[in-house]
């Protein structure tokens, strides 16, 4: 357009001129009305946007009368628009509610420049939008860490966002005016489980020392019932068991007496050699040495492996060296889990009772998570996967990463729910603590793994620990979106609520 101006100007012929006079008006009618289309679908843009969040909150905030509605819906879009700059009035022209979707539209007369000189003042402008309330059941497991670097105000902020989370849920299971909309499960770990004392006698128990794991810390006796032992002593047993021997300790596979490598073996912490030197984990001491050894042997396995010393025996009362109770349930200081529930008051209270103590490791948590939601024993109350209407997940939360601790007596390990690290339940029978927290991260991944191919969405929480590598537990989230990398425990609640929504999330369908 500039070279035929220029040309115009330098030449002096008359048709030229009348000719550009004939030119240049449709040009410039074409640039305005580009310009006046190009206003009018900005204008398109910022009304759809504006109407799908407003729609997205009204979804949230549960059901309404449609007045109710029509009018929260008016106020949100005008909120939105103001926030965006947009001028223009506006109304909403449509606006259809039922159980389980929202349908509005609105419109929007767009002023015209170039348009308004051919009479066309206005451009009338629509957006519409439809959200789903997306009426699945949640079956939500939460695995917590309960270790010992949890203690005080980690473990505090924690109970408060694990139940504020709680609240959320059942709210909007009240919404949706479904039973058992919402059904939660607790397990607290450190480097066990407690599964709770009232299942010594279900089948999944290894009651009858069966497993191929149960007598490796027994000397020489086989098929030692371990709960009987506890008997013997007139000590109850607390209810943490052993993780299973490989691979049974990264699948789900049912639990059955056929075969018994399945079973669950009760935990039971040997009492370990009598020394001169009092209580020790380190040579020449022993860390849980807490009745006689019943032996002269000088065979240190022999004195920590003989069974008949527990008959009738009175277990030493206090805290071993290693800061457990002394006795066959050291380390099971821990709160145990709680199965899928939809009593959301007794829910609470074992969160409240969560306490803080004991080494870590994680797999075993996430382990019996998987068990809570799956259809499978040895709890079986999850629905089957894939049901329709239904979303299973886990949140699994660590302050850190595995440990297992390393001691210089003969053991080289504390008891935890892998045994002694003598036992090779980690696939080496000794090394130092980075080789075992490798071999326990290698365990983790492979659950992390099965978990996920199940379809169960798991979200990770990693808690104030920026020095540890952080891969593993990362990793172990179903998408990088459901990480959190939580660098002040305070900052836990807000990080839950976080995941509540994303679970509850309601999607726009149109």
């Amino acid at each position: 357009m500039w070279t035929l101006l220029r040309r115009f100007l330098t030449d002096r012929r008359g048709n030229v001129a009348i000719l550009f006079g004939l030119l240049l008006l449709p040009m410039i009618a074409m640039v305005g009305v580009a310009l006046d289309y190009n206003r009018a679908a900005n204008a398109r843009s910022k009304l759809t946007a504006a109407l799908d969040i407003a729609l997205l909150s009204l979804a949230r905030n549960g059901h309404m009368s449609d007045a109710e509605a029509r009018k929260f819906l008016e106020q949100n879009i005008a909120a939105q628009l103001a926030g965006g700059s947009y001028t223009g009035e506006w109304h909403l022209v449509d606006f259809v509610q039922t159980e389980k979707t929202i349908q509005a539209a609105i419109a929007s007369p767009v002023e015209t420049t170039i348009l308004g000189l051919l009479s066309i003042p206005t451009i009338d402008v629509a957006a519409n939008s439809e959200v789903t309330r997306e009426q699945k059941k949640i079956e939500l497991a939460l695995v917590l860490d309960n270790t010992g670097s949890m203690k005080g105000t980690r473990m505090l902020n924690l109970q408060i966002a694990a139940i504020d989370l709680v609240d959320t849920l059942v709210s909007a299971a009240a919404r949706s005016g479904e039973p058992d909309a919402v059904r939660l499960a607790l397990v607290p770990y450190t480097m066990t489980v407690n599964v709770g004392p009232q299942y010594a006698n279900a089948a999944w128990i290894d009651s009858q020392g069966k497993s191929p794991i149960n007598d490796q810390i027994f000397d020489g006796a086989t098929q030692v019932k371990r709960l009987d032992l506890f008997q013997s002593m007139k000590t109850p047993w607390a209810g943490c068991v052993e993780t299973r021997p490989a691979p049974y300790d990264v699948t789900e596979t049912a639990p059955t007496s056929s075969i018994p490598a399945t079973l669950y073996v009760p935990y039971f912490a040997p009492d370990e050699p009598d020394t001169l030197v009092g209580q020790s984990c380190n040579l020449p001491g022993y860390c849980n040495n807490y009745i006689a050894d019943g032996t002269n042997s000088s065979d240190w396995k022999k004195r920590q492996g003989n069974v008949a010393k527990y008959k009738n025996a009175t277990p030493k009362i206090g805290i071993n060296p290693i800061g457990y109770q002394f006795g066959p349930n050291a380390g099971c200081e821990i709160q145990p889990l709680t199965r899928l529930t939809s009593n959301f008051t007794s829910f609470k209270t074992a969160i409240k009772s969560m306490t803080a103590g004991g080494d870590t490791n994680i797999s075993a948590g996430l382990m019996w998570g998987w068990h809570t939601l799956s259809p499978h024993g040895p709890f079986g109350d999850g629905v089957p996967y894939g049901t329709e209407g239904f979303v299973k997940a886990l949140i699994l939360m660590t302050d850190g990463q595995n440990h297992n601790v390393v001691v210089s007596n003969n053991n080289q390990s504390v008891y935890s729910g892998i045994g002694y690290i003598w036992q090779n339940r980690l696939g080496i029978s000794s090394g130092s603590l980075n080789q075992r927290i490798a071999k326990l991260n290698e365990k983790l991944a492979q659950t992390c793994k099965n978990v996920k191919a199940t379809g169960i969405v798991i979200y990770t929480i990693r808690l104030e620990h920026p020095d540890v590598d952080d891969s593993t537990i990362r990793n172990c989230a179903s998408s990088p979106d459901k990480f959190f990398d939580v660098t002040d425990s305070a900052k836990l609640s807000a990080v839950f609520e976080r995941i509540a929504g994303d679970i509850l999330r309601l999607r726009v369908s149109k």
